[in-house]
């Protein structure tokens, strides 16, 4: 059975140690045969206790801190990779006192998921603002399936046109000039612009012909 370990890799928990003691989970686990999945997550903010090391068990997640490099053997020895008791052992780190009551709001899944994963952000709320706004303005949010490389060629190409069009050729005094011009861009290039592509038709034109039922709106 393949246990997952967290040891997060932010500037603070690395100032601390925090890639030695990820180095010497993984190196002490081949040693003594023990599968593991190392997730270089983000650190929840209680930067005295860093290194801190979460382990996924049967019961959830069990935290040890500040695990050094150092402190790793003892730790395997004691049996954590089951949460086992220990020194360093901290419990659950929703239940410590310093996280139990916070309400998170922008740093809500920090320290929780795979940073580099999007099935785990997914499970995670990630994406459900997207789809309610699009679903709210008359039309149907669907996500591009696995290896299908070729959908994203039009998302790309939107990225180059806007390079091209806009960013390579406005010059911004002030924020309030980039957010003017980027929002009278935005609408041109959302609703305006013809489409080389498909038969010179602007969005609107598009939208209006293929489906009439949704707002105009979603392209602002």
């Amino acid at each position: 059975m393949t246990t997952t370990i967290y040891v997060p890799c932010d500037a603070s928990a690395l100032s601390l140690g925090a890639e030695a003691t990820a180095r010497e989970i993984a190196a002490e686990a081949q040693r003594r045969g023990a599968e593991i999945r190392l997730v270089r997550n983000g650190t929840r903010g209680m930067l005295w206790l860093e290194p801190m090391v979460e382990v996924e068990t049967a019961g959830g997640r069990v935290a040890y801190g500040p695990v050094k490099a150092r402190d790793v053997a003892g730790l395997f020895d004691a049996g954590f990779l089951r949460g086992g008791t220990h020194a360093l052992a901290l419990g659950a780190p929703a239940d410590h006192p310093y996280l139990k009551n916070q309400e998170r709001l922008t740093f809500a899944r920090v320290g929780i998921t795979d940073p580099l994963s999007l099935d785990d952000y997914l499970a995670h709320g990630g994406y459900r603002g997207l789809p309610a706004t699009v679903r709210a303005l008359g039309s149907d949010h669907r996500y591009i399936p696995p290896k299908r490389y070729t959908w994203q060629s039009d998302v790309e190409t939107v990225h180059r046109l806007v390079e091209d069009e806009f960013f390579d050729r406005e010059i911004f005094h002030s924020p309030a000039e980039f957010w003017a011009k980027t929002t009278t861009y935005w609408h041109y290039f959302n609703l305006a612009r013809p489409n080389r592509g498909k038969e010179w038709q602007t969005p609107l034109q598009i939208i209006e012909r293929s489906a009439p039922k949704i707002h105009p709106a979603i392209g602002m």
